[in-house]
């Protein structure tokens, strides 16, 4: 019972502080938002143009260094994003400046995120063993090759074979954990631009509030699903809040376990 009531008034504090960040700094909140805005309607059009313009999956060397090229530079720009996002949350005048000076981060963030799909890698292959990944219909569309299982009502079939369902559950322990434990060393990063290492060292540490992080991510997660119904400026404006909130959640277990 104590535990539930620390989780609520944990919730209660991000959200409120949260919401007296905005209300002493309205302008900069809107700047924030208007960024976000953007850089989602620069990636959407940028990938649809793309996905008509050019055959994106194709297994071609050139075609694969492209699409690392523009990942990169997506993923630089995220990070600029996030930093402008401490600077609100620290309170600090609003700049567009790390959008476009955070790419020495890149490496750092990038070996982080690789641990997560490192940590994949069994389930992956239980699945491509199972169904097995056609190159010439999907080329690299990783993620068109799920989908396809997932629209597959044979694909189904799985949950009535129990030894390999728990063989999912068992496999899916390991990213599970990892995120958990380790969802907050990119942004260790991307904030205080410490080592890999200690990214890693400081995230598994300050990570131990686990219901308490879970808790927060089905809140923001369903708040999102709502603010769909809403149309695009409400979904953004609730995704920014949340990242908001998340970050916030960060210094706060930075705080307790210091």
């Amino acid at each position: 019972m104590s535990q539930n009531k620390n989780i609520t008034s944990v919730i209660k504090y991000l959200f409120s502080d949260i919401n007296n960040i905005i209300k002493n700094n309205p302008f900069q909140f809107i700047n924030l938002v208007a960024t976000h805005s953007l850089l989602l309607l620069l990636f959407t059009i940028l990938n649809n143009w793309i996905i008509e313009n050019i055959d994106f999956y194709s297994p071609i060397l050139g075609i694969i260094t492209l699409r690392i090229a523009i990942s990169m530079i997506i993923t630089g720009l995220w990070i600029g994003f996030f930093k402008i996002i401490f600077q609100f949350i620290n309170k600090n005048n609003f700049s567009i400046k790390p959008l476009l000076s955070s790419f020495h981060l890149l490496p750092k963030v990038i070996t982080i995120q690789s641990f997560y799909y490192i940590a994949m890698c069994p389930i992956l292959i239980l699945f491509i063993n199972r169904y097995p990944y056609d190159i010439k219909e999907f080329g690299t569309d990783i993620s068109g090759y799920f989908l396809s299982i997932i629209k597959d009502f044979e694909s189904f079939n799985i949950i009535n074979n129990t030894s390999e369902l728990l063989l999912i559950i068992f496999f899916l322990i390991l990213p599970i954990t990892y995120m958990l434990k380790f969802w907050s060393a990119e942004f260790l990063i991307i904030e205080e631009e410490i080592s890999i290492i200690n990214a890693m060292k400081k995230s598994y540490m300050i990570n131990i509030r686990l219901l308490e992080l879970i808790s927060i991510s089905v809140i923001l997660f369903i708040l999102n699903l709502i603010s769909i119904i809403f149309g695009y400026f409400i979904f953004v404006i609730i995704l920014t809040y949340s990242y908001l909130v998340i970050l916030k959640y960060l210094k706060v277990i930075q705080k307790i376990n210091h």
